[in-house]
């Protein structure tokens, strides 16, 4: 399917991060905020940036958790972000503060998702890329939940996406991760494989484990190696390669507990 081509995350991360370092660059005021190089709370929210990070944090506490694989693309996300101002810890943590901030309240979705409708009034394709990485970040785990599907659906209206195109990218997430699920859910214990893919051994504790995980994530988080010059098909492979990162995770985790 030609569409799954323009959903991958590493495209998706990439064309995000590019038009981030431009608007902090060239657009230091956000629809009439003050400049984003103060880094005041309510300026970094009205920013495309701030809004971003509120929506991607709706959006992942949506199900009620926020899974591993989740929590560790979206703390590399906003290093990734951070190192877009001169000013990199402290923007971080005012966006990591907006992530705290909003993760839990849903009473601003609308104008929050309508004041990015407006900051890319002129820019339709970026509203339908940001889609697409919202649904892969709430597909990442392999599991659209009620919660998520909702929220999505709502930020979809109110940035204004026409229904076919809103339609054709849903149906494509949704059928490369049944297909994706469909392979691995047979699957209830950790492999050899799992375990090698992770470079660990069967008898190491899962806190090893878990830093052996956290490294590889960032290793092959799309957006970092996109921007190490590497051609698309590479950065479309590390993408593949981090899902099957967290399902052998999954599967370790699954199987160290029940022991």
């Amino acid at each position: 399917m030609n569409l799954i081509w323009l959903i991958l995350l590493g495209a998706i991360f990439f064309y995000i991060s590019k038009n981030f370092k431009n608007y902090i660059k060239n657009n230091p005021y956000a629809a009439g905020a003050q400049p984003i190089h103060n880094l005041n709370y309510e300026a970094v929210l009205s920013s495309e940036p701030g809004i971003i990070i509120a929506l991607t944090a709706k959006v992942a506490k949506s199900d009620g958790v926020i899974s591993s694989l989740e929590a560790e693309i979206i703390s590399s996300t906003l290093d990734d972000l951070a190192k877009l101002s001169p000013q990199a810890s402290e923007l971080r943590a005012v966006l990591k503060r907006i992530f705290d901030q909003e993760k839990n309240n849903n009473e601003n979705l609308q104008e929050l998702a309508e004041k990015f409708g407006k900051l890319t009034q002129n820019a339709y394709k970026k509203r339908i890329k940001i889609l697409e990485y919202l649904l892969n970040l709430a597909y990442i785990d392999g599991v659209l939940s009620e919660g998520e599907e909702r929220t999505i659906d709502a930020i979809a209206y109110y940035f204004g996406i026409e229904k076919e195109d809103y339609f054709a990218t849903f149906e494509a997430f949704k059928n490369y991760y049944d297909n994706r699920q469909n392979t691995h859910q047979a699957k209830q214990t950790a492999s050899k494989s799992d375990y090698e893919l992770l470079g660990a051994s069967e008898d190491e504790d899962l806190t090893s484990i878990s830093k052996k995980y956290k490294a590889l994530v960032k290793k092959y988080h799309p957006d970092i190696i996109s921007g190490q010059g590497l051609d698309q098909d590479f950065v479309e492979l590390a993408t593949k390669k981090l899902q099957d990162i967290n399902s052998a995770y999954e599967n370790i985790k699954k199987t160290k507990a029940s022991k």
